[in-house]
């Protein structure tokens, strides 16, 4: 049986105003908390840490060869997956690469970005 990993849930905060929250708590059974409503999208942790110890977010862009690629949720796989930027397009699901595969590697890549603040990383070159 293989080995169970778990994953401390978080979350990030990205709103016009305030921008990108490092991290954010939200409990929905205390009152009078950071008000996480001013944030107009809210990115789940994934677990994972880039080649500089850097926390994984959705939103997040990565480069080396995994450029042009952002982490995101898609609907088809129901997990986290690469989506090719420019395209709107996951990797797994076209067969070109795993999630599985970015999880045992994931320490060899890079974010550089996410697509808030570094929407040019999203164009097509």
């Amino acid at each position: 049986m293989g080995e169970m990993r778990t994953r401390e849930i978080k979350f990030r905060g990205w709103s016009d105003t305030l921008g990108m929250s490092d991290s954010i708590t939200i409990d929905f059974l205390i009152k009078n908390q950071t008000d996480f409503r001013e944030f107009k999208v809210i990115e789940q942790f994934t677990g994972l840490y880039d080649k500089n110890r850097k926390e994984i977010y959705e939103g997040d862009c990565l480069g080396g060869s995994l450029e042009n690629t952002h982490v995101a949720w898609c609907d088809t796989c129901h997990q986290f997956q690469l989506i090719i930027s420019d395209m709107n397009e996951c990797l797994s699901c076209s067969g070109d690469y795993s999630w599985a595969e970015f999880v045992d590697g994931s320490e060899d890549y890079e974010v550089i970005g996410n697509i808030h603040t570094d929407s040019h990383l999203l164009a097509v070159n």
